[in-house]
Parts: structure tokens; C-alpha cells; sequence
């Protein structure tokens, strides 16, 4: 666990305990992961050294941010696969549901947000392992939120009641990815992107969105 003391360099330290010396509350999440809130009031700590250099409250939470953002591109990936295979079965006036203009739609929305936030997670990833990409992290976590509102709605359009029903997997797909919208996200990213892509000016517009962090803009 990362806290903040007195000692290092800035103030934050790592420090470890044991279980049995924190309180743990169990809470569920809207897809019924374990979500249990840990107290650590009056914890006596086992062991305690400086925390690395980088290693702060936000460097976590972008982490944090990427670990959800590849969930849910890997959820959305599934709904609109699932999405298809539905639609290519469910046969309505003698012909498949997916023949219809209307299911169409629904079909390639879903499948669009889907490819669009795979492909924004593995730039973020490449990026995380060279360095510095919040800006990429960021931006792929903003795009899987959105997804996440959009895809779900045009996968259950597609499906219909049965998309809600306990024995059915959709609903398992989109409750992970409401949940995990709200999970590691930042209200503020958006604004903070914004600014910063101000702050280096229209004629560096097609570098920052071609480079990213790698152009030097920062959060």
C-alpha cells in the first residue's frame, strides 16, 4: 500500500500488512465482483521502505486505468461478437434478425466501438512499456467509457429482452463494463486533455494526436 510520512524523498512510502491487522468490509459491484473496502485504522505495519521514484497516487491510477480500459476492450470485443452470432440465429418473417436495416445498425455500432477501443488500448500499452502515456491511457479510458455507453445500448437493442435474462451472457458483459466505467477514471481527464492540446497550439495539432506522449505534451 502506498501512504505518505514524513520520511523519503517526497513523503510517500510503500509498507505492508497483514491481513489480519486491517478491517476488511466486502461490497459488490454492479456485476457482482468483490469490490470490499479495506480500513486500515490503527493497522500496525509489518514492513516500510521509501516508495520508487514515480511511484505516486497518480501514477496508480492511470495503472489503474489501463488494467480497466484492457477489460473492457476485451468485453466490448466479446458483445459484438456475440451481437453477431445472435443476430445470424435468431430468424424473424423467415430470415435471420441480422438481415434487417435496422439490426444492422446496431450490429456495426457495436462492433465499431469495439475496434475503435481495442485499438486506442494497444497504443496505450505499447506506450506504457516505453515510458510515460498518460495522454494515451487517458484518451483510451475516455473512449471505453463512451464505449461502454454506446455499445452496450446497440448490443441490447439487437438482442432484445433476451439480452437481460439470467442464463443469457450479455448482460454479464455489460454490467463488467458499467462497473468499470466507473473504476480508475478521472472527471477532470477531459478538460486536462483538452488544455493540453490547447497549450501546444494548432500547429502542432497532427503531431501530439500522431506522437502522443512521445510529442512531450503532459497531464
Amino acid at each position: 500500500m502506498l501512504f505518505r510520512s514524513g520520511r523519503g524523498v517526497d513523503g510517500r512510502v510503500v509498507v505492508a500488512v497483514a491481513p489480519e491487522h486491517a478491517r476488511i468490509e466486502p461490497v459488490l459491484n454492479l456485476a457482482g465482483e468483490p469490490r470490499d473496502t479495506v480500513v486500515f485504522d490503527g493497522a500496525e505495519v509489518d514492513e516500510i521502505g521509501d516508495a520508487p521514484a514515480g511511484v505516486d497516487a497518480d501514477a496508480l491510477r492511470f495503472r489503474g486505468a489501463l488494467t480497466r480500459a484492457a477489460l473492457m476492450a476485451g468485453a466490448l470485443l466479446a458483445m459484438a461478437e456475440l451481437t453477431v452470432e445472435y443476430t445470424n440465429e435468431r430468424r424473424q418473417f423467415g430470415q435471420a434478425v441480422g438481415r434487417f436495416q435496422a439490426v444492422q445498425a446496431h450490429i456495426v455500432r457495436t462492433a465499431e466501438e469495439a475496434a475503435l477501443v481495442d485499438l486506442a488500448v494497444q497504443v496505450a500499452a505499447r506506450e506504457a512499456d516505453r515510458g510515460d502515456a498518460r495522454f494515451e491511457i487517458a484518451s483510451a479510458k475516455l473512449l471505453a467509457d463512451d464505449a461502454a455507453r454506446v455499445a452496450t445500448r446497440a448490443a441490447h437493442q439487437a438482442h432484445g429482452a433476451i439480452g437481460m435474462t439470467q442464463e443469457y451472457r450479455l448482460h454479464h458483459l455489460s454490467r463488467r463494463l458499467w462497473s468499470w466505467r466507473a473504476e480508475y477514471g478521472d472527471r477532470t481527464w477531459p478538460e486536462r486533455l483538452g488544455r493540453a492540446v490547447v497549450d501546444h497550439g494548432p500547429d502542432d495539432l497532427y503531431r501530439v494526436i500522431a506522437e502522443g506522449s512521445a510529442s512531450g505534451i503532459s497531464l
